[in-house]
């Protein structure tokens, strides 16, 4: 008897195409590869992987890619999907590379596995220090309730300034901060604007609120 031929399988690691780790910058063009690890294809057959880069919270398509190739002699080989797509509003979000390898339209093996880590990549959300000081000292203020809100003037964030600056991850864009309550012995500051983009904060190492 004939061995029955094996299936045909894939496995993926999706990286960000920059340097190879798994955190990918929320810029505005960003390209993500996917390693497609194929096995148990007929060797010297033409084949296509196709590719979809799907955002894990709503599902949606950021981008897709593929590649046509001929299968190696062992019938064992890898491929290369580049997804190229606007990183610049999905920051905090994950995206998970799907795939599906076809002979001419049929589709022979296929990896969609939402909740896989290795074809998972994270869009970060840079850090951006907050520091409310006292203009004489320099020292960190306690006490100050301080408020930041988008360009819509949707709330982000509000806390209770303490004796260390405030850290906080905020996706690329412009925003406001605000002091609603000063401390003891002190008047509200203005408000302040700030920017942010894909490597942090623009033109300052940290938003500093003195008074």
């Amino acid at each position: 008897d004939q061995p029955t031929p094996k299936e045909p399988e894939i496995a993926t690691t999706a990286t960000d195409d920059a340097d190879g780790d798994k955190l990918v910058k929320p810029a505005a063009e960003v390209k993500v590869k996917d390693t497609v690890v194929y096995t148990n294809l007929i060797a010297g057959k033409s084949y296509t992987m196709k590719g979809q880069l799907i955002k894990k919270s709503d599902k949606s398509v950021v981008a897709e890619a593929e590649t046509t190739f001929t299968a190696a002699e062992s019938g064992n080989g890898t491929v290369e999907l580049i997804f190229t797509f606007d990183a610049g509003k999905l920051a905090g979000e994950s995206a998970v590379a799907f795939e599906k390898c076809y002979e001419g339209e049929e589709v022979v093996a296929k990896h969609e596995d939402l909740n896989d880590a290795d074809q998972t990549v994270e869009i970060t959300k840079p850090e951006v220090e907050i520091s409310k000081t006292d203009a004489a000292t320099s020292k960190e203020l306690p006490g100050a309730t301080l408020i930041v809100k988008d360009a819509e003037g949707n709330e982000v964030i509000t806390w209770v300034s303490t004796s260390t600056p405030r850290k906080i991850k905020l996706a690329p864009g412009e925003y406001t901060l605000t002091e609603v309550t000063a401390p003891k012995g002190y008047e509200v500051a203005e408000t302040i604007n700030f920017k942010v983009n894909e490597d942090g904060l623009v033109g300052s190492e940290k938003v500093e609120r003195s008074r």
